[in-house]
């Protein structure tokens, strides 16, 4: 029985199971999740360096005409220590052309009455580089979580995953991952905001707020716990944001304490042996800490998505007893060749297949030419 049927004749019931399978899964197939974990590394890091470069080049023009600003309603005695503060020096006025020497400070005709506009340029531009900053981000980091669950959608299918074609596969449904992010979001911003507004509306007692907080940190606990499945649906059944929602939650609702007991079993574990790391790499020096922490971050961010996946597929497979050949079937769509998409074979066909091939005869011309 190779990996990937294993994989769907044992699905895990327990915490244990779960911590099992996640384990197994990376141990087999470590190197192509901690390639798109490493890409992840990369693509973040690239779009902030232009996200800043772009910051940078706004924020100059506006802190430019703020300065300007400043000059123009300054006494002008009080000039030099402006000039001297933002490079400007009296040695380069003198440079300049007599006809130049005052074109300094007369040439923005900016008055007074402009403070309330160059305010709100100034508001609109930080909300506006805050949202750039926000969507840019976001839609890389789903990307790469489209491609982490892709590729581990191939190892259950019984595929080899690709990274690079993984990425392909994350950035095509990079909208939908992302829409659904957005929504989560909302969904607990409006939380947060019901919460909070009935505790100013009704001047609640310490009491009476602590339990409310209580009862905010359990819808969020179990909102968190039947969402753990879109992502993943999204991914594997190529369906919207608010089909992955829906989705998730029927999937879901039968297994709320499998779910978040397999949750908080894994970060328990994360959180300990990162600690006992943490304390083993603090005795080895500044640059192999450095290293080896730098090596446990990337270890972690490639597993955690692993146990995700775990329990959608041992939800899947429990509830609605999908087989891994109707699972390779319905993931046929991905996997695409120069002669247009190909699907899997059949556990049947490929006994067909491997009776055939033990009856060739050897001595053939044609079996010759291809060996």
């Amino acid at each position: 029985m190779d990996f990937s049927n294993q994989l769907f004749e044992s699905p895990p019931i327990g915490v244990d199971g779960v911590l099992a399978q996640g384990y197994h899964i990376f141990a087999a197939y470590w190197m192509p999740l901690v390639i798109i974990t490493c890409l992840r590394i990369l693509a973040i890091s690239g779009t902030m360096a232009i996200l800043a470069g772009f910051t940078v080049v706004v924020a100059m023009t506006y802190i430019t005409m703020l300065v300007n600003f400043i000059k123009n309603i300054m006494p002008d005695n009080s000039r030099y220590l402006l000039d001297y503060s933002v490079g400007v020096s009296g040695a380069s006025r003198l440079l300049d052309a007599p006809d130049n020497y005052y074109k300094y400070y007369t040439d923005d005709q900016i008055g007074d009455d402009d403070l309330p506009k160059i305010a709100a340029i100034g508001i609109i531009t930080i909300i506006s580089l805050v949202v750039l900053w926000v969507i840019m981000l976001s839609l890389v980091t789903s990307t790469f979580d489209g491609a982490m669950y892709h590729a581990l959608a191939q190892i259950y299918a019984g595929g080899a995953p690709t990274p690079i074609n993984s990425v392909k596969r994350g950035f095509a449904k990079k909208w939908n991952v992302y829409g659904f992010k957005l929504l989560f979001s909302c969904a607990i911003i409006g939380l947060t905001l019901v919460v909070i507004g009935l505790a100013a509306l009704f001047q609640a007692s310490f009491s009476l707020i602590f339990a409310s907080y209580l009862v905010y940190v359990i819808c969020f606990v179990l909102l968190s716990t039947v969402c753990v499945a879109a992502i993943p649906a999204i991914v594997v059944e190529g369906i919207s944001a608010v089909q992955g929602f829906k989705r998730s939650l029927i999937l879901c609702k039968k297994f709320i304490c499998f779910i978040f007991c397999s949750e908080l079993g894994y970060r328990v574990i994360f959180i300990i042996a990162a600690t006992i790391l943490n304390l083993i790499f603090g005795e080895l020096g500044t640059f192999l800490e450095i290293l080896g922490h730098f090596a446990v971050s990337i270890a972690f961010s490639s597993i955690k998505p692993i146990f995700a996946f775990v329990l959608y597929m041992s939800m899947r497979i429990r509830s609605e007893n999908i087989t891994r050949d109707e699972f390779a079937e319905e993931r046929s769509h991905d996997y695409d060749s120069d002669y247009g998409s190909l699907p899997f074979a059949t556990a049947q066909e490929l006994v067909i297949v491997e009776a055939l091939a033990q009856h060739v005869d050897t001595e053939l011309p044609a079996y010759k030419e291809l060996v």
